[in-house]
C-alpha cells in the first residue's frame, strides 16, 4: 500500500475521532498502543496493523470499511 493510501487512513481515524470529541489518549489506550503511535497513524507515517484497525473502530463505532476505503 502507497504513502498516500496510509495518510488517507490515517485522516478518516482522525476526523472520526476528533468527531466524537475523544483524545488520542483515549482511543490509544482502548487499543493498546502508545499515544504517539496513534499520532503517527493518524498523519500517515505509520501503518496501522489489523488488530489495532479493529480496536480503534471499536472505540470509534465504525467499521474497518470506513477507514480501509
Amino acid at each position: 500500500m502507497s504513502e498516500v493510501y496510509w495518510r488517507k487512513v490515517g485522516a478518516k481515524i482522525a476526523k472520526r475521532r476528533n468527531l466524537l470529541d475523544l483524545t488520542q489518549d483515549e482511543v490509544a489506550k482502548y487499543a493498546g498502543i502508545p499515544r504517539s503511535a496513534l499520532s503517527l497513524i493518524e498523519t500517515g507515517a505509520r501503518k496501522v496493523d489489523l488488530r489495532e484497525a479493529r480496536q480503534i473502530c471499536a472505540k470509534l463505532y465504525i467499521e474497518l470499511n470506513d477507514i480501509a476505503y
